[in-house]
């Protein structure tokens, strides 16, 4: 988070303004996995490659299938310290949807 927002005083006053915690526990968050100690186990990691394939089956497959998608790749990264840039589990996902075969 320091590289991301410059310094742990810049993302603690984000996560207060923009009021994180509350709104993650309206949604029940925590229920899904995504609590602190997973959240720390993540990656940093470039987004283009995540954030084209969401582009590519938004247009290919339309929202539904790309919103799927996206709630697996979040799971994948925030529960589970999945990496967004890793071209493997970028296919597994998709396939997991029923896009591209899963193969790579």
């Amino acid at each position: 988070m320091k590289r991301k927002f410059g310094s742990m005083e810049n993302f603690v006053q984000f996560r207060q303004r923009h009021d994180l915690p509350g709104r993650g526990a309206e949604v029940k968050l925590d229920e899904l996995g995504f609590v602190q100690e997973n959240l720390s186990k993540r990656v940093q990691s470039s987004t283009v490659k995540s954030h084209r394939l969401v582009q590519y089956i938004t247009l290919r497959h339309g929202v539904d299938v790309a919103e799927a998608f996206y709630e697996r790749l979040n799971v994948e990264h925030f529960v589970r310290s999945g990496v967004l840039n890793d071209r493997e589990l970028l296919l597994r996902l998709a396939g997991e949807g029923g896009v591209g075969g899963g193969e790579p």
